[in-house]
């Protein structure tokens, strides 16, 4: 019962974290965009390299259950949208979210980005899309890597990727210390975010 608690209160505070991002969204019947001019991967499986201080993050992206989602995260990551970002949140044995300009959880790319639900599971790697908890379809810019198997996320967040190699890093990460609002105490950047061609 404990963990059942402790899995729906950590769900709440990842959708109220969020609730800043992508304000511009309204409510679920609002107008979603796409972020356009940058061309992107026609693979069929897009390799996203995310490094960090503590070694590097290899995922392989989704297309196939989520089009738009990985069209805009490639589109951000040619742009070199994350370069320099952090993970701003950590929650220990649920995720680590990043991505966020602001770096406070609040951020977003000025778009956002319509819910797409799949078969795909919230397991140990997943990346899945950060949202406010106004509206499903609230996500602009911020993740999040799932620490171990989340059912309760299940057609609530977009999975969009699978961490391939690296998943020790993750942990790593994981590990931080955190403070209010389960910010690390130290800041842990995004240096890089590219794809692998």
């Amino acid at each position: 019962m404990a963990r059942i608690t402790l899995i729906i209160a950590a769900g709440l505070l990842l959708a109220a974290g969020c609730s800043g991002q992508g304000e511009q969204a309204g409510d679920e019947d609002s107008e979603v965009t796409r972020v356009e001019g940058v061309p992107v991967s026609t693979a069929e499986r897009p390799i996203v390299i995310i490094e960090t201080d503590s070694g590097d993050i290899v995922t392989e992206l989704f297309p196939d259950v989520a089009p738009v989602t990985c069209d805009s995260i490639l589109s951000l990551v040619h742009q070199k949208f994350y370069d320099s970002l952090t993970f701003h949140r950590i929650i220990p044995g649920f995720v680590i979210q990043g991505g966020d300009p602001l770096g406070d959880g609040t951020g977003n790319p000025g778009f956002s980005l319509p819910a797409e639900f799949s078969s795909r599971l919230h397991v140990e790697g997943t990346l899945s899309m950060a949202r406010g908890a106004h509206s499903i379809h609230s996500a602009g810019c911020q993740f999040f890597i799932c620490l171990g198997a989340l059912q309760s996320l299940d057609n609530q967040y977009t999975v969009f990727g699978q961490v391939i190699e690296g998943i020790e890093v993750v942990r790593k990460l994981a590990a931080v210390p955190t403070g209010a609002m389960d910010r690390p105490v130290e800041t842990l950047y995004i240096r890089r975010m590219y794809e692998n061609k």
